[in-house]
């Protein structure tokens, strides 16, 4: 469980993320994403609804596969089970968000460890090039979370079929850990 208040950073890139508190089920987290940083892919939630907010800076939203402009200001509801992509960086300087998660849960605390270890150990090779969780990392995780959170597709139960097969090889063959607390 990353601790409230401490930033976590990329020694490369400069991008962070920060819980800000958690309370009554519920985390807000804060992340600046570096410019060119952010792209992750079509996903779903089918257990908690993300909450978006643009704090300064410019990037794109996509929800059910439309992309939106994502600005100063802008406040974006992500429902469950609606497929999407979290806010990414297309400005020049960086995009500082903040994400509201209800309820919070196992899959999104682990997550959030993987995810901010993963960015400050800068070019471990553990994000993708715009410094997100790769899949087999994500499925490590949701497996060992009993999350239900899935790609945009195949279909979900196609990956519910797979996901111990994709689990064990991003486990044993690619390294991914389910928890790095």
């Amino acid at each position: 469980m990353l601790e409230a208040g401490k930033r976590y950073t990329s020694p490369v890139t400069g991008s962070w993320i920060e819980v800000i508190e958690r309370g009554g089920g519920v985390t807000t987290a804060e992340r600046s994403l570096a410019p060119g940083s952010g792209l992750s892919d079509p996903h779903l939630h089918q257990d908690f609804t993300e909450t978006w907010e643009a704090l300064s800076g410019q990037g794109r939203i996509e929800l059910d596969g439309d992309e939106h402009e994502f600005r100063k200001g802008d406040r974006v509801v992500i429902e469950p089970a609606t497929s999407h992509r979290n806010p990414w960086n297309t400005g020049t300087e960086a995009l500082h968000i903040r994400v509201i998660l209800d309820p919070s849960n196992d899959f999104l605390e682990a997550f959030m460890s993987a995810f901010a270890q993963h960015l400050v150990d800068g070019e471990d090779g553990r994000l993708t090039k715009t410094e997100e969780m790769p899949l087999l990392g994500i499925l490590v995780i949701a497996e060992a979370t009993k999350s239900r959170t899935y790609g945009a597709s195949p279909p979900v139960p196609v990956q519910k079929m797979l996901l111990p097969f994709l689990a064990f090889f991003g486990r044993n063959v690619r390294g991914y850990r389910p928890s790095y607390d």
